[in-house]
């Protein structure tokens, strides 16, 4: 079964950008543009791994982060959180989110979505699952 990944960002250019970088590599990727249909597509598809966007709009990255922690239907997978940069959120908050949550990897959102690619492979090869993909279509 090929893999699955989440990506939860209210930027709609980039969001369409990282999709599709991940499907040309045989990913099977779902979408959320804010935290309510994020934790709803985290219940129901069951990705296995989330990238995240700190400021979602609707409860924010954060709460998404809370109901992984406290509900027991919203699965905890690893997540990659992707910030726009330092100044919305300090290098002390980014520690706090990484020893309090299930983040496997913090980066600056990347103009390049191939760059996602390899973090997201990273991270699975990490979590000791072999990376599956579904053939990309032509």
């Amino acid at each position: 079964m090929p893999n699955r990944v989440l990506i939860a960002d209210s930027d709609l250019l980039l969001l369409h950008r990282y999709r599709e970088a991940l499907w040309r590599h045989g990913f099977e990727v779902a979408t959320a543009t804010d935290a309510v249909e994020c934790v709803r597509q985290l219940k129901s598809w069951r990705p296995d791994v989330l990238v995240l966007d700190p400021t979602l709009p609707m409860g924010g990255g954060i709460g998404v982060l809370a109901c992984m922690h406290e509900e027991e239907d919203v699965p905890v997978v690893p997540v990659i959180l992707l910030t726009s940069g330092l100044k919305s959120y300090s290098e002390d908050m980014v520690m706090v989110l990484v020893l309090t949550f299930p983040i496997a990897d913090h980066h600056v959102k990347s103009a390049k979505p191939e760059l996602l690619v390899e973090w997201v492979e990273e991270v699975l090869s990490r979590r000791g699952r072999p990376t599956e993909r579904i053939p990309a279509a032509v």
